[in-house]
């Protein structure tokens, strides 16, 4: 692990470290390749996304190798891992209920969703995301649907704003002043 953080690191070294069992190799990958992309790991680097979604848990506690993942695939992000970041939820264990620990990549992925044009896959999924998690993380949906800048989104969020819960009327309303 020590190696992948070497600038000279080659290309072989970081295709083990993308495959390698630990989400903290992995992390440390997918850093060097956010500083220093290479083209050619480019599927290295949608493979280990895609394995580390399974037993997300065991394999990246924190989803943080996945959200480097993201991250290292800005420029390059295919609609296959950009609609499978943003709906991804990952809730690890922690004292009391279990904590969602993929909020940034959530974000992350959708927001690129509508930097790239792409508002009907935002859309679906910012409305996914309202469902799917608690209140205090829907948040990073309704900042979607506001920068879509569409009238349904903000037919939403005004409805959202009028009758939803008191917690949502406020999240709401503060993606509506974007």
């Amino acid at each position: 692990m020590l190696r992948l953080r070497e600038p000279d690191v080659s290309d072989a070294e970081l295709v083990r470290g993308l495959r390698h069992k630990s989400g903290p190799v992995v992390t440390a990958a997918a850093r060097m390749l956010k500083e220093s992309p290479r083209e050619v790991l480019r599927t290295e680097l949608v493979r280990a996304f895609h394995r580390l979604c399974k037993a997300p848990y065991k394999r990246d506690p924190g989803a943080t190798a996945k959200t480097w993942i993201a991250k290292a695939l800005v420029d390059d992000r295919d609609d296959e891992v950009l609609l499978a970041g943003a709906r991804f939820v990952q809730l690890d264990p922690a004292w009391g209920p279990p904590e969602d620990v993929s909020t940034e990549l959530r974000g992350l992925c959708t927001l690129d969703l509508v930097a790239r044009g792409r508002r009907i896959e935002a859309e679906r999924v910012s409305a996914w995301l309202k469902l799917r998690v608690r209140p205090e993380r829907r948040r990073v949906g309704m900042v979607a649907l506001a920068l879509l800048r569409t009238d349904e989104g903000r037919e939403a969020l005004e409805h959202i704003a009028q009758w939803g819960s008191p917690q949502d009327q406020t999240l709401a309303a503060e993606a509506l002043d974007i």
